[in-house]
């Protein structure tokens, strides 16, 4: 998650955004803040691991685990919405593992473009409020 250094926010559990649907195919960006990850096995691990660890100690675990202390952070990006890859089943209810582009990040100075990088991410299902 090369975009830690960049974007220093709060944890959040899942990516949050103002879209109420995200389409796979849609070409229109999204705003969101949560936790993202280099692959869909660290945020499914990452998943597992909060159900009984807090957020930020999970995240520590598999950024330990990947050898990487940037695997998985917490960002607030501009993102096109990508695939739908798995299901985590955790204690508060299924989430869906989604791959995204990212294409812009936020920092305390502003917006700021980057090169589009394929990170993923856990979403509640569509029709659950977020």
């Amino acid at each position: 998650m090369k975009l830690s250094r960049v974007v220093p926010i709060c944890i959040a559990v899942t990516l949050s955004s103002s879209a109420v649907a995200l389409a796979e195919d849609s070409d229109t960006p999204v705003i969101g803040s949560g936790i993202i990850c280099n692959t869909s096995d660290q945020i499914a691990r990452l998943a597992n691991l909060m159900d009984t660890s807090d957020p930020r100690e999970a995240m520590l675990v598999v950024n330990r685990e990947a050898s990487d202390p940037t695997a998985c952070g917490a960002a607030v990006v501009a993102f096109q919405p990508g695939k739908k890859v798995g299901d985590i089943h955790s204690k508060d209810g299924t989430l869906e593992i989604r791959e995204i582009t990212i294409i812009a990040a936020a920092a305390k100075d502003g917006w700021h473009k980057v090169d589009p990088q394929t990170q993923f991410t856990m979403l509640r299902p569509e029709g659950l409020e977020i």
